[in-house]
């Protein structure tokens, strides 16, 4: 392989629909020196069999075999990500079963690569990504922008103050390099999704990258593991889901925290391996002060996350990380575990 390969890992599960558009969109691409790694996680639908057709007519396509129980999404992608440590690919993408990609989607996160090689070093932690059109299960379009149908900025920057209580990337859309995936693995049983903490990752031990570019077609249909909604939608008191979205941002929080405390673990036993990290110290300052709202008393924890700054990228939403905190801090009083 020359360094203008790629490592394509899809973690999939009754994809059957889908998942052969996806995968001619992969082979269409202008950039053919790839390898596609498919974990079916025991699918019940005929999403095995379209991935061992697509295997015996491409011998860049290889469908892996996993362990005899149903994983779920997380540790589907982290079995699959053990297995891209075993391949010589420097750059590794990351494909959903039922998305389908532009034919110059890998081109350019490869030129995206390069540059931010030249900004940080190649032997950095590296994370590329990208914008991407919203479609509907038919692909006929729902926004154009994944970034504004969510309401989500991408400043260049990699503020962990946002990053450890909102995830801005879309898993789908990442290309890694090798140093991050071997950082990464194994992902902790405490992370949220294998994206969030990727991008946590690269944000304290390396560098991060967003191409406004629609680089693919994020479909949106009934089986969607993150069930995406537009950001009006989401917020919008009229809508009868409303609660039901709430109790799951509470969720989200309480598993941040846990999420939190693992970066916390793996920037204790893997920060000595990268010397050049200049703002170590002031992550874990800033994680730390995040794990401690644990220990406030309810009413204290909305004024700690605003002395330490940390926020989520709206009012709106950074209003709603407060309440969350005070709600956690309620739970917690009543007995519950975060």
């Amino acid at each position: 392989m020359t360094e203008r390969s790629v490592l394509i890992l899809m973690a999939a599960f009754n994809g059957g629909k889908y998942i052969a558009e996806q995968i001619e969109s992969i082979r269409r691409q202008t950039i053919t020196r790839w390898r596609l790694i498919i974990k079916d996680d025991r699918s019940t639908d005929d999403t095995r069999i379209i991935a061992e057709h697509y295997a015996s007519l491409d011998k860049r396509i290889h469908l892996v075999e996993g362990e005899h129980a149903r994983l779920g999404p997380v540790r589907n992608f982290n079995w699959v990500m053990k297995c891209g440590q075993q391949n010589i690919e420097p750059y590794i993408a990351f494909a959903d079963q039922d998305d389908v990609w532009h034919e110059n989607k890998l081109n350019v996160q490869f030129q995206d690569m390069v540059n931010l090689e030249e900004k940080y070093g190649k032997h950095v932690p590296l994370l590329v990504h990208s914008d991407l059109e919203v479609v509907d299960e038919n692909m006929r379009t729902i926004h154009y922008s994944f970034a504004r149908y969510q309401n989500i900025r991408h400043p260049e920057t990699k503020d962990i103050r946002t990053l450890i209580v909102q995830n801005v990337v879309v898993g789908n859309t990442i290309m890694i390099n090798r140093q991050l995936l071997d950082l990464a693995v194994p992902i902790p049983e405490n992370a949220y999704m294998h994206d969030w903490w990727l991008v946590l990752c690269a944000a304290v031990f390396g560098g991060l990258f967003y191409n406004p570019r629609q680089l693919s077609k994020y479909r949106i249909h009934a089986h969607n593991v993150t069930g995406v909604v537009g950001y009006r939608n989401a917020i919008n008191p009229l809508k009868l889901s409303l609660f039901k979205r709430l109790q799951k941002m509470n969720g989200i929080f309480a598993a941040s925290l846990q999420q939190a405390n693992a970066l916390r673990e793996r920037i204790k036993s893997r920060s000595a391996d990268f010397p050049q990290i200049r703002n170590i110290n002031e992550h874990v300052k800033v994680i730390d002060a995040f794990l401690a709202i644990r220990e406030a008393p309810f009413f204290k924890r909305p004024f700690q996350l605003m002395k330490k700054n940390i926020r989520r990228q709206t009012r709106l939403l950074t209003i709603l990380l407060f309440l969350q905190s005070i709600n956690n801090g309620l739970l917690k009083k009543k007995g519950r575990s975060e």
